[in-house]
């Protein structure tokens, strides 16, 4: 299955002019590990992905398939940063 990374771009509103940065993360197995690296170093990795490609005033919209449950090292540590809005 190999390095998994996370997808990313940038929307403009053609109206408005907001902007949202929308990234999708598939995440590394086996499930809750967070991978090789753990689950905080994942959450790490999202969030500086985050911090590169967007900009001041996006909306940021975190999605996918993390192979992680909410118990999980990586959700856990990204609810530290981000407003948790759904979860399925």
């Amino acid at each position: 299955y190999g390095h998994r990374v996370a997808q990313w771009l940038r929307l403009k509103h053609k109206t408005n002019g907001m902007t949202m940065l929308f990234v999708n993360h598939h995440g590394p197995l086996s499930v809750n590990s967070g991978g090789t690296c753990g689950g905080v170093s994942t959450a790490h990795n999202l969030l500086k992905v985050m911090a590169k490609r967007g900009q001041e005033g996006d909306l940021l919209v975190l999605a996918g398939d993390f192979n992680a449950n909410a118990a999980s090292s990586t959700v856990q540590s990204l609810w530290h940063h981000l407003h948790h809005v759904y979860n399925s």
